[in-house]
């Protein structure tokens, strides 16, 4: 599998639900090793986008909808439809992603995803392109001040992943959704109280993105709210999936 890596795998028990993460822009899927030490009633994999991690060799694209297309096949053949239901959980441009990973899953494999849960990211039509254009100095500055991760002082780190973000962002301004939403699953937007980047106005536009009824809550946090302790994200999880 070159799209999607387990982080927690219940080899001895039947999981109720698997839980496939996408991370944000400029992310991998090791944003979310944390989690397997969460929800431990559930299979948990997340998505490696190209050009970092083990994929780091691989030019990373900037097009949304064909990374979707890719995952969808490979989900499609994966061990975690076998579990009773799959929930898709996106983390800012990670939302985006997986959105249109269940428009595909649905029209080209007919596999119905039970739940989208979309954190840190407002609806397609409020999506801004005014990162793009950051310095670089701007660009990371912006980064930490919403809470993203450290180690942007240090110059290979730095010169390794700017061009990646860059890339990721790029892809966002791109982002246009797709012409048939996914029409039997059921969304869930999470939002952090302390977010400087998307506001509850820019989250509530998702209900023009779904037939079925749109569900919010408001999460202690910032930006990278899915990423913090205290942020009440897996029991949010837990009450969303009624397990």
């Amino acid at each position: 599998m070159k799209w999607i890596v387990p982080i927690r795998r219940n080899s001895y028990t039947h999981s109720p639900v698997s839980i496939l993460c996408f991370p944000h822009a400029g992310g991998s899927a090791s944003a979310f090793s944390t989690w397997r030490r969460l929800m431990l009633w559930a299979d948990i994999y997340a998505v490696q986008y190209p050009g970092r991690d083990r994929r780091f060799r691989e030019a990373s694209s900037s097009d949304l909808a064909e990374w979707a297309e890719q995952i969808s096949d490979e989900v499609a053949s994966h061990e975690m439809i076998e579990a009773g239901r799959l929930a898709l959980f996106g983390h800012s441009m990670g939302a985006l992603v997986a959105y249109e990973t269940a428009s595909v899953l649905a029209t080209r494999h007919a596999l119905d995803a039970t739940l989208l849960i979309v954190a840190a990211c407002a609806a397609p039509d409020r999506i801004s392109s005014e990162w793009v254009g950051l310095p670089d100095d701007e660009l990371v500055h912006t980064i930490i001040r919403l809470g993203g991760p450290g180690g942007w002082h240090i110059r290979e780190l730095r010169e390794l992943y700017l061009p990646i973000l860059r890339s990721d962002l790029q892809a966002i301004a791109d982002y246009g959704p797709p012409s048939a939403p996914p029409t039997k699953t059921a969304i869930a937007v999470l939002v952090g109280d302390l977010d400087e980047d998307v506001t509850a106005d820019d989250a509530t536009r998702w209900t023009e993105f779904s037939p079925l009824p749109v569900s919010f809550k408001v999460l202690s946090g910032d930006h990278f709210f899915p990423h913090q302790t205290h942020s009440g994200v897996e029991a949010t999880i837990v009450r969303l999936l009624d397990v």
